[in-house]
C-alpha cells in the first residue's frame, strides 16, 4: 500500500511540475497563462510543487478521497475545492493542506454532499 501510495505521489508530482515547462512556453498551467500571469517563473514552480506536496498529503490520508478535491495554489495560497461526504472530511481536508511546508493560507471551497 505505501509503495502504491509513494508511486501515485511522484507521478502527481512529475504531473504538476510537467505543467511549468508548458508554462513556460507559453502554454497554459493550472489554469493561468504566463502571459497574464504575474508571477515570477521561480514562483510558479514553487507554486506546483506546493499543489504536487498537498495532493500527496490528502492521497495519504485516510479516509479523504483525494480525487475528488482540486488543489490549486497560487502565491503560496492554496484553494481546495471540489465535493466532500461531510463537514468532518472538509475540515480534515483543510488542516492536511495546511501542513504542507510553505502553505501562506488555505481557502477551503469544498462543498459537502
Amino acid at each position: 500500500m505505501k509503495k502504491a501510495l509513494i508511486l501515485v505521489s511522484m507521478f502527481l508530482a512529475g504531473a504538476t511540475l510537467q505543467g511549468c515547462v508548458v508554462a513556460a512556453v507559453g502554454g497554459a498551467a493550472g489554469g493561468y497563462y504566463v502571459g497574464k500571469d504575474e508571477r515570477a517563473p521561480e514562483q510558479l514552480a514553487k507554486d506546483a510543487a506546493l499543489t504536487a506536496e498537498v495532493k500527496s498529503l490528502l492521497i495519504a490520508e485516510p479516509g479523504i478521497r483525494a480525487f475528488d478535491i482540486n488543489v490549486d495554489t497560487y502565491n503560496s495560497t492554496v484553494a481546495l475545492k471540489g465535493t466532500v461526504k461531510s463537514g468532518a472530511q472538509r475540515a480534515l481536508a483543510e488542516r492536511v493542506a495546511r501542513k504542507a511546508r510553505g502553505v501562506k493560507t488555505v481557502h477551503n471551497e469544498l462543498k459537502t454532499r
